[in-house]
């Protein structure tokens, strides 16, 4: 577990001038420098922060983590082997990818909120009981957490929202006492590569899926302590998943369960009064079956592509979201190697000096310092514009063949809507076919004029009056049958038409949600953040070399 204060061992304070004389210490043990000289220039300018990527106090009797906020750009701590038992002053490191606070007396897991670039974490023999407030490390891949006092396997459930997680030490702990507990751990976080520094082979993560295939379900007691975590992605883009109403109305919903049939009735109300006529119910029914059907399949085709749109967007989506992540990646990469550059940029400076050479030679050496400083900030420039160039040449790359996929799609939903169309309007064409029969033999018999029409009780039902018209004269149910055919061939069409638009819009908004609201976004800040960055830079570089000849002045230079 932690660290215990002992007499024979004196705590420290980290101040701002321990943190200033450690940094020498280690530059000029590293570089072998003058420590001397080198405190002199800390004193005079001290030390510029943008120039610092890592810092190490291991073993240094250290009771508390301070004045490390100026260090902005810092990319790895370790703070191992101390007393700290509180964990503070980190907000402010956004590019933070390495935090080593393992062998202190920590007991709470707080202050790292701020660090979002976090890949590397190692708590290890701390006092920790319980896993919390890392919802920000949403980048984590190593946590180690090693020798503390965790006991309930609602921790591990906890651990579930780090998709990136792939090495977990977690071994003496007491939850790591329970018998085949490897297995339950590998089953909540089947990612892992390594656990406790044991690689996790395929045979043994499918065994422990088949032996807890439910794993992923939380401990309510430990959940309830947690109930405010966001276990969802906030890149997840999952607002393009909404169905819009005219989607639905379209080729989602509308026809299925004897819907799209009622639309023929609802629309032509002499065909609804002819086809609701008790007596002709036989050749009614059959009709309004074999139609529904066949909606019913149009509905089914209807649900399928859709779902196959939907697949394609996310696809699309994703690999949009791999390509602006791995662009950013690249853009990390290029600037951590350009203050790696900038930070040797003192010590080059300070071996100059030291050279026993004439001062105009030295002169000519800074100068060619600070030229290859500013060859180096253009490359660097000109590598993060070109990475974002090829970014968006990728991405227009993926919507065209998204646009070919999904028009692929539409093509063929279209031409089996096409093949529905023709054989809904035969099938009508049949019925209404059958109807007009029916009401001709009617009036052939003369059965038109004598008949009643009665409920199942017996009662005489009043016809509408509309449908006594239209029975006063064969000509006139004929003309009413016809008009029947060309009403329902222009309902459909209409509907198909409508598909049409709805799915060149569901298309269009597709790409419109994501480059308009998402890439384009991005690619704006992502120029601003290269121009900054650059001009930042070029500040430093212009500021920094504008006092070397008081570093001359100090180190007794002529």
């Amino acid at each position: 577990m932690g660290n215990k204060l002992s007499t024979s061992q004196i705590p420290v304070i980290m101040t701002k001038t321990y943190v200033e004389e450690k940094f020498v210490h280690d530059l000029a043990v590293v570089e072998g420098l003058n420590i001397s000289e080198l405190k002199r220039l800390v004193k005079m300018d001290g030390i510029e922060s943008s120039l610092v990527l890592s810092l190490q106090f291991e073993h240094q009797r250290l009771l508390n983590i301070g004045n490390i906020w100026k260090f902005s750009l810092l990319t790895k701590l370790e703070i191992a082997n101390n007393f700290i038992d509180e964990i503070e002053g980190l907000d402010s490191l956004s590019r933070l990818r390495h935090l080593d606070l393992s062998f202190n007396c920590i007991k709470v897991i707080e202050g790292l909120d701020g660090l979002k670039s976090l890949r590397y974490l190692n708590l290890s023999s701390n006092e920790i009981s319980l896993l919390e407030n890392m919802e920000n490390l949403k980048k984590l891949e190593t946590f180690l957490v090693r020798h503390n006092n965790i006991k309930s396997f609602g921790n591990v459930y906890y651990l579930a929202q780090f998709i990136n997680l792939y090495c977990l030490g977690l071994g003496e702990n007491p939850v790591m006492q329970e018998p085949n507990v490897r297995h339950h751990v590998i089953a909540v976080l089947p990612q892992l590569k390594f656990l406790d520094f044991l690689l996790v082979t395929e045979a043994e993560l499918q065994e422990a899926l088949f032996v807890h295939p439910t794993d992923r379900e939380t401990d309510d007691s430990f959940m309830s302590r947690n109930k405010n975590i966001n276990y969802q992605s906030t890149e997840d883009f999952s607002y393009l998943w909404d169905i819009n109403v005219p989607d639905k109305e379209a080729f989602v919903e509308g026809l299925a369960s004897g819907c799209g049939f009622q639309i023929l009735l609802e629309n032509d109300k002499n065909f609804c009064l002819l086809h609701s006529y008790p007596p002709a119910s036989p050749v009614a029914e059959n009709h309004r079956k074999d139609l529904g059907k066949l909606f019913d399949k149009w509905h089914a085709k209807g649900r399928s592509y859709y779902e196959q749109m939907q697949a394609e967007k996310g696809n699309f989506v994703r690999v949009i979201l791999d390509v602006l992540n791995f662009t950013v990646s690249v853009s990390d990469e290029e600037e951590y190697s350009y203050v790696a550059f900038k930070e040797e940029i003192p010590k080059k400076l300070c071996l100059i000096y030291q050279k026993h050479i004439a001062s105009e030679q030295k002169d000519q050496e800074v100068d060619k310092l600070k030229e290859k400083c500013y060859e180096k900030l253009h490359v660097t420039h000109r590598n993060l514009m070109n990475s974002l160039c090829m970014c968006f040449d990728l991405i227009f790359e993926l919507v065209n063949t998204f646009e070919i996929e999904i028009s692929s799609i539409i093509q063929k939903y279209l031409q089996d809507v096409h093949e529905l169309f023709q054989e809904i309007m035969k099938i009508d064409e049949l019925y209404i076919l059958q109807l007009k029969e029916f009401y001709f033999r009617l009036f052939n018999t003369g059965s038109i004029y004598d008949m009643e029409v009665k409920d199942h009780t017996g009662k005489k039902i009043e016809l509408d009056p509309i449908f006594k018209q239209l029975l006063t004269k064969k000509e006139f149910v004929d003309m009413a049958l016809k008009m029947a055919l060309t009403i329902h061939s222009a309902l459909l069409q209409k509907k198909v038409k409508k598909l049409k638009i709805s799915l060149e819009n569901y298309k269009k908004d597709t790409l419109n949600s994501v480059l308009e609201n998402d890439v384009l976004v991005k690619q704006n800040e992502q120029i601003r953040n290269i121009v900054a960055f650059s001009n930042k830079q070029k500040y430093i570089i212009d500021k920094f070399f504008a006092n070397h000849i008081t570093f001359k002045h100090y180190l007794g230079y002529n």
